[in-house]
């Protein structure tokens, strides 16, 4: 048995053609060789150097198609944001003009935002210091008040009147400087209202504490002194008297808030300082 060859395979018979009872190892009758085919032999004449010199040129010629391609995309894409860069430096063109105009315009601006500023600050210095000084004119219209009420110029005539402004108290001192008839008084007082005045009676005086205790800016109206002087021909004799009167928080400008009054009225209190045990405390000395 002869080795099949590379050009003609073999191939084993199908089970149906074998011999029953064959023995397995393949011999000439079991295997099938294909028919031959006559072809022309090819032989290639072209020497290597000039396969080579193939391949390069197809290879260059891809090379430049791909760059060409390349080329192409990115022309289409530049193309394609030329118009939104034109649009974008116009845009930027138009800004820069705007912030020029407006730099201008601050610029020239600028003396009246100085002036408003310094206006600004001198208002806010008047408010805060009228905001600590009591309301003068509003006092002495209530003092006007207190007058008409106790019988008008004819029973009562303030002669001199002045207002002595001691602000607020701070918490721990004393709520009022003003003379005052209660001496468990807790009113805080600003200031303290004196006058001078006659009266036609020693009743119209009476009238007139009244009527300055009914207001509720006035605290502890008190008389200080009463004299009565009259004449021959006068048929009740004239009082003359001093008297004073504390100003309630209500005269200032600006009230001061419900937490600053509590604070004056309930200061705190001061922690006392411990006192030393008897460990710390020296041994007494014993005399013979």
């Amino acid at each position: 048995m002869t080795p099949a060859s590379k050009d003609h395979p073999t191939q084993r018979a199908p089970w149906w053609k074998r011999e029953i009872g064959a023995s397995r190892a393949p011999s000439d009758d079991s295997l099938e060789h294909t028919p031959f085919a006559p072809t022309l032999p090819q032989v290639s004449l072209l020497p290597s150097s000039v396969r080579e010199s193939i391949t390069i040129t197809r290879d260059a010629k891809v090379l430049v198609l791909l760059l060409v391609i390349l080329l192409a995309v990115g022309s289409a894409v530049w193309w394609m944001q030329g118009q939104a860069i034109d649009q974008a430096e116009s845009d930027l063109a138009r800004v820069q003009a705007q912030n020029a105009a407006l730099q201008q315009e601050k610029a020239a601006l600028a003396p009246a935002a100085q002036f408003y500023n310094e206006i600004t600050s001198l208002e806010n210095l008047v408010s805060t210091t009228l905001a600590d000084q009591p309301q003068a004119q509003a006092i002495l219209r209530r003092l006007d008040r207190a007058v008409a009420d106790a019988g008008g110029p004819t029973a009562v005539d303030i002669v001199t009147a002045a207002i002595t402004y001691t602000g607020l108290p701070t918490p721990g001192e004393a709520l009022t400087d003003c003379p005052n008839p209660d001496p468990f008084a807790s009113e805080i007082t600003i200031g303290c209202l004196s006058f001078t005045a006659t009266a036609d009676s020693r009743s119209a005086v009476s009238d007139l504490l009244r009527s300055l205790e009914g207001d509720p800016m006035f605290v502890g109206p008190y008389v200080t002194t009463t004299t009565a002087t009259g004449t021959s021909d006068a048929e009740q004799p004239t009082v003359s008297f001093t008297g004073s009167a504390g100003i309630d928080v209500t005269g200032l400008a600006v009230a001061p808030s419900p937490e600053q009054v509590d604070e004056i009225l309930n200061p705190p209190q001061a922690t006392p300082s411990p006192s030393p045990t008897s460990a710390e405390q020296p041994p007494a000395e014993v005399t013979p």
